[in-house]
């Protein structure tokens, strides 16, 4: 018995750090499943699944900093909403891949790590922890080792 595979590209990316894939809520009107994905090169894409249906939602233009996190907006609003962190900023994208917000966090170090819920933002890089409650600083840890994840 011989088996034969076929090779089925469904997005091509070049290398991504850790926790930059994300998946968003369904829709409520259409089963339709959108997948994002940030690399290293500084590029958010996302592509959507209607039952065999793949096609590119959209592509973002090349940031000049890695794109070392992704997350998704936790509030209730927010849901639907794309966070990323490259070099000491915070951007948010709406689904259709629309910049709706900016943040420069003025951290030393690259993020590492970064959730938002409602007004506020946790920010994590390599020893250092923040949080900012609209766009102050709001508590603050300096980890006398080095912080290999953080979740909210």
């Amino acid at each position: 018995m011989e088996l034969e595979l076929f090779r089925h590209d469904l997005i091509q990316t070049s290398s991504c750090a850790k926790g930059t894939m994300a998946v968003l809520p369904e829709g409520e009107q259409r089963r339709t499943q959108h997948v994002v994905v940030a690399d290293l090169s500084g590029v958010v894409q996302s592509f959507r699944v209607q039952r065999d249906d793949i096609s590119m939602q959209f592509k973002t233009l090349p940031e000049k900093h890695k794109i070392t996190s992704l997350s998704l907006g936790r509030g209730h609003a927010q849901r639907d909403r794309i966070f990323v962190a490259s070099g000491s900023q915070v951007k948010g994208l709406s689904k259709k891949g629309k910049e709706f917000f900016k943040f420069d966090t003025h951290v030393t170090e690259a993020i590492r790590r970064v959730d938002v819920q409602d007004l506020a933002i946790w920010v994590s890089a390599e020893y250092v922890h923040n949080k900012y409650i609209e766009g102050r600083d709001d508590a603050f840890y300096l980890c006398p080792d080095r912080i290999n994840d953080a979740g909210l």
